[in-house]
C-alpha cells in the first residue's frame, strides 16, 4: 500500500518571506534525500532504484548497467547517498510547479518488505521516518535558503 502524506509548505514560505516555488521545490528535495539517506544498503540497488515523477507514477524500476549503484557511484564501496540516484531526483523535482502532484517511488520488488518490514525482517521505516521528520526538513531547508538569500 502507498504511504501518502501531503504538507502545507505554504504558511512555512510566507512567515519566512520565502518565494513558495522555491521552497516547495527544496524542501521536496531535502524530504526525498533524507529517504535516500535512510535506506540501508546490501547491494545498492533499493537505494539506487528510488525514482521521481510528476503527476503520474514511474512505470517500472530503473533498467542498469547491471551493478549497483553503491558499487560504482563513489569513493567507498556503500557512500552516504547514491550521487546518480540524487541527481535524477534533483533534476525531476527542479520542473515540479505549484499544484503538481509529486511520485516518489521505489519499484524494487522488496522495497516494501523493507519499509514495513515482515515476520523474519524488522521494518526499516525509512518512508514514515522522513515524513515523522517532515517539519524539521522543512524548517531546515527554510532556513538554510533565507542564509543563502541573505536573510538571516
Amino acid at each position: 500500500m502507498p504511504i501518502q502524506t501531503t504538507f502545507d509548505v505554504g504558511n512555512i514560505a510566507r512567515r519566512s518571506k520565502v518565494k513558495l516555488e522555491t521552497a516547495a521545490r527544496e524542501v521536496l528535495q531535502d524530504l526525498a534525500l533524507d529517504v535516500v539517506k535512510r535506506t540501508p544498503v546490501d547491494t545498492g540497488f533499493l537505494r539506487g532504484n528510488w525514482q521521481v515523477s510528476i503527476n503520474a507514477p514511474p512505470p517500472s524500476k530503473l533498467v542498469d548497467s547491471g551493478k549497483p549503484e553503491a558499487v560504482y557511484a563513489g569513493s567507498s564501496k556503500f557512500p552516504a547517498v547514491a550521487p546518480q540516484t540524487v541527481a535524477r531526483v534533483s533534476s525531476e523535482i527542479s520542473r515540479l510547479d505549484i499544484g503538481d502532484t509529486l511520485y516518489f517511488t521505489n519499484n524494487a520488488r522488496y522495497a516494501a518488505v523493507i519499509e514495513n518490514g515482515n515476520a523474519n525482517r524488522r521494518p526499516r521505516a525509512m518512508v514514515r521516518s522522513a515524513i515523522a521528520n517532515l517539519d524539521n526538513i522543512a524548517q531546515e531547508t527554510i532556513t538554510r535558503i533565507r542564509r543563502t538569500m541573505g536573510m538571516q
